[in-house]
């Protein structure tokens, strides 16, 4: 799975967070320490690749620099991609404490937080400094990280207000005017803007994002175990009878390619499920900077 996938995810948990709020429903907690565990493993297999990326520099001349940079791409893709979900559950954890619902869920995703703003220092720090980046790199880089940050802020602001918000954010303030904009108040939400809301968040991330996007996966299984986890902290009240959730973007994750790396598509009891008459995709345009016939993982 690629990591532009788990950055949609981040605006279809967003999307269905304040009905879990509002209805004071309890996500699983099993859900939660398996997405802690799966996040740490994740967090290492990045520091690891970003270490040695490192002391590759260190130990080559310069006409091997490049390729050590293009082998690296991906990872510094996946750390910025995935940082607005890991950003929005925290909050969101802080969320269930504040209203009392529980404290369990707080440790484990504020610890993911902190592991996951590591990783982006160590990343932002070889963006900087590091020796042969080129600066078409740097500046794609840098577009995609203003581009992830907006995007964060704008998610965290379709969460019901908490005054611990500046702990998650990049821009307060704008997280002020995008509560304006939408037409909220500090105590009322609107469940239809709300929702028309996040689904165009997602479509600007992808208009946004796309051209800058490697589409190797840097860690596609883990990517996957990540959504997974994510996935199951949703209540079963969120779902319909037939177990569709209300969302409809959250159909990106349920049908066509293997959500894994292996880009093997789905078994034939998945591919004639009853949802795929109820739920159509809407598949992003390809530009034409991602290679023919490859797949997003």
């Amino acid at each position: 799975m690629h990591a532009i996938t788990l950055a949609e995810l981040a605006s279809t948990f967003v999307g269905l967070a304040a009905t879990i709020l509002k209805q004071r429903l309890l996500p699983a907690r099993e859900a939660a320490q398996a997405l802690w565990t799966i996040h740490r493993s994740r967090c290492d297999e990045w520091n690891y690749r970003l270490a040695s990326h490192r002391d590759a520099l260190d130990r080559t001349g310069t006409s091997a620099r490049s390729k050590k940079w293009h082998e690296v791409m991906p990872v510094l893709q996946e750390i910025l991609l995935t940082e607005p979900l890991t950003r929005t559950l925290a909050c969101f954890a802080s969320q269930l404490e504040e209203l009392q619902l529980s404290d369990e869920f707080s440790p484990l995703l504020h610890s993911n937080l902190v592991s996951h703003i590591e990783a982006r220092h160590r990343c932002l720090n070889l963006i900087v400094f590091g020796q042969g980046l080129s600066v078409e790199s740097s500046v794609r880089l840098n577009r995609l990280r203003r581009h992830l940050e907006t995007y964060s802020d704008q998610l965290l602001a379709v969460l019901p207000p908490t005054t611990t918000v500046e702990s998650y954010c990049f821009d307060a303030g704008a997280i002020f005017s995008t509560r304006m904009e939408i037409g909220r108040t500090a105590d009322s939400i609107d469940g239809k803007w709300r929702q028309l809301h996040v689904q165009s968040l997602e479509q600007q991330l992808w208009q946004n994002v796309q051209s800058d996007i490697d589409w190797r996966a840097a860690n596609g299984r883990l990517n996957h175990r990540v959504s997974q986890s994510v996935l199951a902290l949703l209540p079963p009240p969120l779902f319909d009878g037939f177990g569709i959730p209300r969302r409809s973007g959250f159909s990106v994750l349920t049908h066509h390619d293997s959500p894994e790396s292996d880009g093997k598509p789905l078994g034939p009891a998945a591919d004639a499920s009853p949802m795929n008459l109820i739920i159509k995709s809407t598949a992003h345009s390809r530009k034409v900077n991602e290679p023919h016939g490859r797949k997003r993982w």
